[in-house]
Order: structure tokens, then sequence, then C-alpha cells
């Protein structure tokens, strides 16, 4: 059986055919990846705020709260905003409260909550005698509820090197009660 020119022909043709629709279906997959992560992406972050700072102000006109982070995304689909560098303080009368800073934090867009993540400072300025240190890995705060609580193990310092360690706490700050949980152990220092 010959092959001839014509069958040949045929044949090249029909497997020039094959490799474009292979090329072309090829290209079209890795466009629709492209497309997909760039859809991804843009729906992500609805947008961003490099070295921000927020501040609210009370009725009186004295300031109430001020936030600060080196940088905000906001997640539109997810209700949320992630906070680097946080650093949080309430203020009462125009003198500063509690001061609050964590490398990292985020914020629930539908309710009050804030998580304050990894080298959690809270600072309370009105603590009597001096000043108050709290430290732990991760602090939950509700500003409507007006209370923080966390699970993980804390330590508490104050100006007198007192020092009072337990895993777990709750606060309510309206009533100015604190709850330790758990493995609660101190060392306090005669004045």
């Amino acid at each position: 059986m010959a092959f001839t020119r014509h069958r040949f022909r045929l044949l090249s043709a029909i497997v020039l055919i094959i490799v474009a629709v292979i090329g072309l279906n090829a290209l079209d997959n890795q466009e629709q990846q492209r497309t997909q992560n760039t859809e991804q992406k843009t729906a992500d972050i609805d947008f961003f705020i490099v070295d921000a700072a927020f501040k609210s102000f009370g009725a009186d006109g004295l300031l109430a709260q001020s936030a600060l982070a080196s940088k905000v995304d906001h997640f539109k689909d997810l209700q949320k905003s992630d906070l680097i560098a946080a650093n949080i303080s309430t203020y009462s009368g125009g003198e500063l409260i509690v001061n609050i800073n964590s490398s990292s934090a985020i914020v629930d867009n539908g309710s009050a909550h804030i998580t304050f993540i990894d080298n959690v400072l809270a600072t309370n300025y009105k603590a009597h005698p001096g000043k108050t240190y709290l430290r732990t890995k991760l602090l939950y705060y509700d500003h409507l509820q007006n209370n923080m609580s966390t699970d993980r193990d804390i330590e508490f310092l104050d100006t007198f090197g007192n020092i009072t360690t337990a895993t777990g706490l709750f606060i309510d700050i309206d009533l100015k009660k604190m709850q330790l949980l758990s493995n609660v152990k101190g060392v306090f220092n005669e004045k």
C-alpha cells in the first residue's frame, strides 16, 4: 500500500489540529487559573491601611479610645480586620486608663470582639498603687460587654515586683472583678 502525498497531507493536518487543540486547551487552563487567583486576591482584601491611627471621642468631647497599627487588612467577605502591631488605648476624662498592645489582632466587624494575638501586654494605669501589667499569648476583649478573657497562661506584674501567674482569666471591667481560672500562684514582696 503506497503512502500517497494526499494521505500524508491529511495525516499531517490531523496531527497539527490535535497539537493545536491540546496547546489551546493548556493555555486556556493556565489563563483560568490566573483569573481565579486574581479574583480570589481582589475578593479577599477590601482595603488596607499602612500606619493606621484611629481616635474616638466621647460625648464630653474628650478622647475616649485610640487605636494604632502598623498595617490593617480589612477582609470584606470575612467581616474582619487584621491588625499588625496593634496598640489600643482607653481613656476616661482625658486620662489614659488601659493600654493593650500585641504583635497582631483580629477585629470582628460583626461584633464588638477584638482578639489580641502573641506578645500581649495590657497595662492598667488606674491600678492602686501604681501600674499593673498583664502578659499573655492571647486575649479576647469585648468592648460592648466591657470584659476581657483568655484560656492561656497569664502573668500579672505590678510596680512593686509582685507577680501572680495563672491559667485563664475573666475580667469584668464595669464590676471591677477579676477571676483567675486555675493554677494560680503568686510571689508578693513586702512594702
